[in-house]
């Protein structure tokens, strides 16, 4: 999910300028935008790509309690379920598995009936 598909000296740049378009947003818009969490979860994938996991984290963790409060539940569904793709993909599937397994990764932000369980990717680590 997080694979690298850009030169790295080109992921440093795409980081910046998605860093400087958030804080861009934030004066704009305000901290609790939806279109700063839209940011926050690009920059939390660009950060997973370059494995710099606990950046990413911290930006989707914001990007969810942003579009918790704005109650966008499909771009929730996203954060979230990129969040679970995170945890897998670093080992953590525990944690991958609560997230997966919640009803914030359900696009229409509906519980899921109690027979149906929901996939989890398992990404294991390169070497």
């Amino acid at each position: 999910m997080f694979a690298a598909c850009v030169k790295p000296e080109f992921q440093v740049a795409q980081t910046i300028t998605q860093k400087d378009s958030i804080a861009i947003w934030e004066r704009a818009f305000g901290d609790e935008h939806p279109r700063v969490a839209t940011g926050l979860n690009n920059l939390a994938m660009l950060y997973g790509s370059q494995r710099q996991y606990a950046q990413a984290e911290s930006y989707f963790k914001r990007a969810i309690v942003i579009w918790k409060k704005s109650g966008d539940a499909k771009s929730l569904a996203t954060a979230a379920k990129n969040l679970s793709h995170l945890y897998a993909e670093t080992g953590r599937t525990k944690e991958a598995e609560v997230i997966a397994r919640s009803p914030s990764t359900s696009s229409n932000g509906d519980k899921q009936p109690a027979n149906v369980v929901p996939a989890v990717t398992v990404i294991l680590p390169r070497r």
